[in-house]
């Protein structure tokens, strides 16, 4: 397999050229202290203590990135124990049904001060959940920010509600030990060569290991990861939306839905895909008891340190689109990140520390460390004076020329019965599921929930104080090229009407 440097991150990063004042600090004294007493020298000191005392703060950060862990913890430790403000973070983590825990925290009125994000910006906007960042961050980061900024339109303004830091990138993990015990020498680079490889492995592992992994549990699965970018390569974004087409398609997922069948009725898949959510997925596949299994970058950490893989692995890039043909590019699982609870009592201590996420220091530790991929470009100069990652794997996570950012993109939907994540992982696991009558019923109910979300939305601005730009209505991309990255200027916004009358 072909190694890109990690420098390859630099092919998604906006250029920036940043103009830096500078200044110089005049003594107050005139260089008159010679001749100063030392009693009048203590009672300067203690009158400058007394005066430049802050008082205490506890703010709260809630994350649902398990495997960002090893830097968060000791970088907000460090953190707490460093800031000239009196400051303190306490970090929340949940994962798992983190949408329910967030949400129960906001309704109680016990919101986190600084939150990695939310579940339905739309939600959050239209209730008043979050707020700009903008009136509570130093002018001098704003103007460094500012390209790597997510900005929403409110009550005609445009303002800054998450910065778009990172991105993940997805890939296929794979034990070079089993590959090796079956005779593998080529990596694969189609879903037919999956196949044959997984079969191979679990050939040779006579029920010790097995070849490919499949989490397909209703809850925590990692149905997500391989539908994304499965989708991806056929073209579509956030799974199934064709805006060539301007509507849902799932249909396109049949012969993969087909071979992961196969797959398991042939018994090369881990058993019980049906209760595996990621982390066991992860943990056997740690412990070299699976050959293969979809990836995201994230896993690195997670794998070699939470899970303690005691297996010799790597990755390899995800297998091409089932027909040889990618019709779209790989995506980057880029998100907007880090927003600012409206209920916060410490809006300037939220600020103080979110500056402090988007520094060089925490930034370049996540790069470093394996656990983020990060495109700040301060990060990237200042990751090359830390020691490279103790993660072999790393490098072979980082993103390619061709992937494309997709945090602009913004669907929303009322979805009724399973999601799409839900039907996919039933469909998977269920043999006796009719795959073009469920498919067929989960695009008409994604295209129905479209419609309705953007109606009931619709309703809700007439009346809200909020007056979100993007509300009520539905995106369209003019001249839409699956294969490259979705351009600011071509992105427009239909009325649930005019984009019903498309349907047509």
């Amino acid at each position: 397999m072909k190694k890109r440097k990690l420098s390859a991150i630099l092919a998604v990063v906006t250029a920036v050229t940043m103009l830096w004042g500078c200044g110089k600090t005049d003594n107050a004294n005139g260089g008159n202290t010679a001749n100063t007493s030392a009693s009048e020298t203590t009672k300067t000191e203690t009158t400058e203590k007394t005066t430049t005392e802050k008082k205490p703060v506890t703010i709260q950060y809630f994350t649902w990135t398990s495997g960002s862990m090893s830097v968060i913890e000791p970088m907000v430790e460090k953190f707490n124990q460093t800031n000239e403000d009196n400051i303190t973070v306490e970090v929340v983590l949940k994962t798992g049904e983190w949408q329910t825990a967030l949400k129960t925290a906001i309704l109680s009125g016990q919101a986190p001060d600084v939150l990695h994000g939310v579940n339905d910006l739309t939600e959050a906007l239209s209730n008043g959940w979050i707020e700009p960042w903008d009136n509570y961050l130093s002018d001098d980061f704003k103007a460094k920010i500012d390209p790597y900024t997510y900005k929403v339109e409110v009550g005609g303004d445009w303002n800054t509600y998450a910065f778009v830091w990172g991105a993940k990138t997805y890939k296929m993990a794979y034990n070079k030990d089993l590959f090796d015990a079956a005779g593998i020498t080529e990596l694969p680079t189609t879903w037919d060569e999956v196949y044959e490889c997984a079969k191979k492995i679990t050939e040779a592992g006579n029920g010790d290991y097995y070849g490919f992994g499949l989490s397909s549990a209703g809850t925590g699965s990692a149905v997500p990861y391989i539908v994304e970018p499965i989708g991806a390569y056929e073209g579509f974004y956030k799974m199934g939306y064709d805006f060539q087409k301007n509507a849902y398609d799932f249909t396109y997922m049949k012969p993969y839905i087909e071979m992961f069948r196969t797959m398991i009725a042939e018994g090369i898949t881990f058993p019980g895909a049906e209760t595996l959510d990621n982390d066991s997925l992860r943990a056997h596949f740690a412990a070299g008891r699976i050959g293969i299994i979809p990836s995201v970058s994230w896993d690195c950490a997670a794998i070699n340190d939470q899970f303690e893989a005691t297996c010799d692995w790597d990755v390899f890039d995800w297998p091409t689109a089932m027909s040889g043909e990618n019709k779209g590019a790989m995506c980057l699982r880029d998100q907007a990140n880090y927003m600012l609870s409206s209920s916060s009592k410490h809006k300037e201590a939220a600020a103080k520390f979110v500056e402090f996420m988007l520094s060089e220091d925490y930034q370049s530790e996540l790069l470093s460390k394996a656990t983020d991929m990060s495109v700040l470009p301060w990060a990237l100069e200042a990751a090359k004076s830390k020691p490279e990652s103790a993660y072999p794997q790393w490098v072979s996570y980082s993103p390619s020329e061709d992937m494309v950012q997709v945090s602009s993109i913004n669907l929303g939907v009322q979805i009724t019965g399973d999601s799409e994540a839900t039907t996919m992982a039933y469909l998977i696991s269920v043999p006796d599921m009719d795959i073009d009558s469920t498919l067929a019923d989960l695009s008409t109910r994604y295209n129905t929930g479209l419609y309705d979300q953007a109606k009931i939305d619709e309703k809700k601005s007439d009346v809200s104080d909020a007056q979100i730009g993007f509300q009520g209505k539905i995106m369209s991309i003019e001249n839409f090229d699956p294969t490259k990255p979705i351009q600011a200027e071509n992105i427009k916004y239909l009325t649930a009407d005019e984009w019903k009358a498309l349907q047509n």
